[in-house]
């Protein structure tokens, strides 16, 4: 499966493209691109170089970022590939922590993703990430609030999002 520049790799080749205009296909400069594939840092993949590849050849970002799904879309809706909720996960939940999808954020996140993309399919990818980030937010302060209301250990909260029940159980504490 590689990392991620492994991948852009192999989707560069698959086009036949030498590197400059791979770049030039995500929108980028020749030397950026080599930076990216270097991963010192000094460039990184962003958010706008996905969506430039997903518009023009109709590449998976959840593809490329974790290697999750078919590296290309067959849903196009016109000449535009559709977003669906697996590929906007993968792409907000880049640099989580690992280990988060067992946990309750995996679920909500879910929920909010298919939301976004049911309701929002005019936006642009960048659109509905910042969209499932806000929505995302604001869920976890209300969850944050609830859990330091809780008293006890092991007491279960119920989180309603929008007619979807979550139920979270807190954690013992052991480090105390």
């Amino acid at each position: 499966m590689g990392t991620k520049t492994s991948r852009l790799e192999e989707i560069r080749l698959d086009f036949g493209l030498n590197k400059a205009d791979f770049a030039d296909l995500m929108g980028v400069s020749k030397n950026y691109y080599y930076n990216i594939l270097k991963g010192d840092g000094s460039s990184n993949l962003r958010l706008e170089h996905l969506e430039n590849l997903l518009t023009n050849k109709g590449v998976n970002p959840a593809w490329i970022m974790m290697g999750q799904g078919n590296k290309y879309l067959l849903e196009d809706v016109g000449d535009k590939p559709k977003v669906t909720a697996t590929i906007l996960k993968a792409v907000v939940s880049e640099g989580f922590p690992k280990g988060w999808e067992k946990t309750w954020l995996s679920k909500v996140l879910d929920s909010v993703c298919e939301k976004v993309v049911s309701t929002n399919d005019n936006l642009s990818l960048v659109e509905m990430q910042n969209a499932v980030l806000k929505s995302t937010l604001i869920l976890s302060a209300q969850v944050e609030q609830i859990i330091a209301s809780s008293s006890n250990p092991g007491d279960t909260i119920n989180l309603n999002l929008e007619g979807q029940l979550f139920v979270i159980r807190r954690q013992n504490d052991d480090s105390k």
